[in-house]
C-alpha cells in the first residue's frame, strides 16, 4: 500500500486511503457495535458484517459504502461494484457529493480483479496473418515511425512502429492541432503475422481498412488499460520536435479540447450505464440524479488523471469546467469558463444562439462546435447561416469547417434535396479554398448517389487531371461502383492501374478491376 501511495502515475482514487464511514446515527452505531463485537476483525468477516447490516437496514448508506470497501480490499471487484451501484442509486438524491466521490472508486474497480469486462478504457488489438510474400512489408505510402519494443515475450525478429495517419509536419509557430498526425495503431511486425493495437477502436478500424488484400484478420482481443494508462485514448496525437514551449503547450491544449469535447464525449461507458457522457449529461439536465452523480464521478476521475505528477505538465492546463459545460451541466467553478465561448457550448446553449448577431469567425466556430456534438440539424442551421453570410476565404482559419459542411450536406440529402447539397458544396469551395478538392470530391459522390453517373464521372476525371494519384482513382472507382455504375467505375480502376507506383497499388487496382468484371462488387 505504501508503494501504491508513492506511485505518482496513478490517479488519486487508486492511491488514496479509503476509510470506512461512521454509523449515521446513535441507533445505527449501537446496531453496528452489537454485530462487530462478535468478530475477530478479518476482512472477510467485515464484508459479512456490513452485508448483514445492510440486509437489516437497507437505508443505512454508510453500511453499504463500507461493504463496498471490504469487498474491494478482498479483491472482489465485481461484487464491490454491484454493491456500489445500489449505494449510488440510493445516495444520489441524499448525499450526491459523497456518491460522486464513491463513483470514482468504481472507475478504479472496473479496471481489474474479475471486473475486466466492465472496464471502459481499453486496448483494442488485432492479429493479422500475412498470406502472400509480397504483402510481408508495409506499404511505402504508410507513415510509420519506429518505436522500441519491450523485449519480454517479444519475438527477436519483431519490429514495432507507430502508424500515423499523415506525415509529421515541420515544427513552426503557426501549426494547428488539426495539422498534427494521429496514431492509427501501433504496428508490430513479426514473421508470418502482424499485430495492430490502439486505445481507439475507430482508429484501429481505419488502420485495418488500409491493410489491403493478402493480410487477413485472424484474432481480435480487447483488454483493460492499466490504471496508469486510463487516459491513453486522449494521447493519440504526435508533436514534431523543435517546437517552442509556448507552441507546444498551445497545441496540446487544442488537441485535448478536440479529443475530449468532440470525441470522448460520444464514447459509451459501463460507468454511465451504457450511455455516452453527452447522453448522461442530457439525462442529468433532465433531472436524473443517478446519471448526474455517475457523470460527476467519471469526470472527477478524468481530472485526477490529468493531475497526476506524470501528466500535469501536459494535461494540467486543460480546465475540466469546459467539459462540464460541453456536457450541458453547470460548471462547479464557472469563473474558469467564458460564457461567450462557443467552442465548448452544449447543445442547448448552441441552439439558443442568436446567429444574426454573431461575427463571421464566431459563426464558423459555432458550426464547428455543433459538428463536434454530431447533431446534423443544428450544425446545418448554423453552417448555412455562415455560408449565407458570404464568408471571406481564410477568414475562419482558426477552425476546420469540413465537418460542419459535411453535416450540412447530410442534412440536405436526408431531406431528399441533392441540388441544395451541391449548391452548399459550391459555396463551401469558395469560402474555404483550402479544402476545395474535398468539396469537389463530395460533389462527385453526391452525383453518383443520386443517379447522375456521367456528371459524377466527369467530376472525378477533372479531379484526377489535377491530382493524378492511385488512391484517388481507386476511391472514385469504388464510389461509382457502390452506386451501381460499374462500367464507369471500371474505367477509373483502369486509370488507377496506370497510375500505380508500387506493387501494392497495382495489386489493389487489379483486384478491384477483377471484382468489377466478375460483377461481384458490393
Amino acid at each position: 500500500m505504501a508503494a501504491l501511495d508513492r506511485d505518482l502515475g496513478l490517479p488519486t482514487a487508486a492511491r488514496r486511503e479509503w476509510r470506512p464511514r461512521p454509523a449515521p446515527n446513535e441507533a445505527a452505531r449501537q446496531r453496528w457495535d452489537t454485530r462487530m463485537r462478535r468478530q475477530s476483525g478479518s476482512l472477510e468477516e467485515g464484508a459479512d458484517v456490513f452485508r448483514d447490516l445492510v440486509h437489516e437496514a437497507p437505508e443505512d448508506l454508510p453500511a453499504r459504502f463500507n461493504q463496498t470497501l471490504f469487498l474491494a480490499w478482498l479483491g472482489r471487484n465485481r461484487d464491490a461494484l454491484s454493491v456500489l451501484e445500489t449505494y449510488v442509486e440510493l445516495a444520489a438524491n441524499l448525499e450526491p457529493d459523497l456518491a460522486a466521490d464513491a463513483w470514482t472508486l468504481a472507475e478504479v474497480l472496473r479496471a481489474g480483479a474479475g471486473a475486466e469486462d466492465l472496464a471502459d478504457d481499453l486496448s483494442h488489438a488485432i492479429r493479422v496473418e500475412i498470406n502472400q510474400p509480397e504483402m510481408a512489408s508495409p506499404d511505402p505510402s504508410w507513415h510509420l515511425r519506429a518505436v522500441s519494443l519491450d523485449p519480454i515475450g517479444t519475438a527477436p525478429q519483431a519490429h514495432a512502429f507507430e502508424w500515423l495517419d499523415r506525415p509529421m509536419p515541420k515544427a513552426h509557430g503557426s501549426l494547428k492541432a488539426r495539422d498534427l498526425p494521429r496514431v492509427l495503431a501501433v504496428l508490430v511486425i513479426a514473421p508470418g503475422s502482424w499485430r495492430l493495437s490502439s486505445p481507439d477502436p475507430s482508429s484501429l478500424a481505419n488502420a485495418q481498412a488500409l491493410l489491403g488484400p493478402g493480410r487477413a484478420s485472424i484474432e481480435r482481443t480487447v483488454t483493460p488499460l492499466p490504471l496508469r494508462l486510463l487516459d491513453a485514448g486522449l494521447w493519440t496525437f504526435r508533436l514534431p520536435l523543435g517546437l517552442s514551449d509556448d507552441v507546444r503547450a498551445r497545441l496540446v491544449r487544442e488537441a485535448l479540447e478536440h479529443r475530449l469535447e468532440h470525441i470522448w464525449v460520444h464514447w459509451p461507458r459501463h460507468g454511465l450505464d451504457g450511455r455516452s457522457p453527452l447522453e448522461a449529461g442530457s439525462a442529468a439536465v433532465a433531472g436524473d440524479a443517478v446519471a448526474s452523480v455517475k457523470l460527476e464521478g467519471v469526470l472527477q476521475m478524468r481530472e485526477q488523471l490529468a493531475q497526476r505528477a506524470t501528466a500535469v505538465a501536459l494535461q494540467g492546463a486543460y480546465p475540466f469546467e469546459r467539459l462540464r459545460r460541453r456536457l450541458g451541466i453547470t460548471p462547479r467553478r464557472e469563473e474558469e469558463v467564458d460564457p461567450a465561448d462557443v467552442s465548448c457550448m452544449g447543445l442547448t446553449a448552441l441552439r439558443n444562439l442568436d446567429l444574426g448577431k454573431l461575427e463571421e469567425s464566431t459563426l464558423a466556430e459555432a458550426a464547428h462546435s455543433a459538428a463536434g456534438l454530431r447533431n446534423d440539424a443544428l450544425t446545418a442551421r448554423i453552417t448555412a447561416a455562415w455560408l449565407d453570410r458570404g464568408p471571406r476565404p481564410h477568414a475562419h482559419h482558426d477552425v476546420d469547417p469540413t465537418d460542419a459542411i459535411a453535416a450540412l450536406v447530410r442534412d440536405s440529402l436526408s431531406q431528399g434535396l441533392p441540388d441544395p447539397a451541391l449548391d452548399w458544396l459550391a459555396k463551401a469551395g469558395r469560402a474555404d479554398p483550402d479544402h476545395r478538392e474535398a468539396y469537389e470530391t463530395w460533389s462527385a459522390e453526391v452525383l453518383a448517389r443520386v443517379g447522375r453517373p456521367v456528371e459524377a464521372f466527369q467530376a472525378y476525371e477533372d479531379i484526377l487531371k489535377r491530382f493524378p494519384e492511385t488512391g484517388r482513382a481507386l476511391q472514385a472507382a469504388e464510389d461509382l461502383a457502390g452506386a451501381g455504375h460499374t462500367d464507369l467505375a471500371a474505367s477509373l480502376a483502369e486509370r488507377a492501374r496506370e497510375l500505380a507506383a508500387t506493387a501494392q497499388e497495382r495489386a489493389r487496382a487489379e483486384g478491384l478491376l477483377a471484382t468489377l468484371r466478375d460483377g461481384h462488387f458490393t
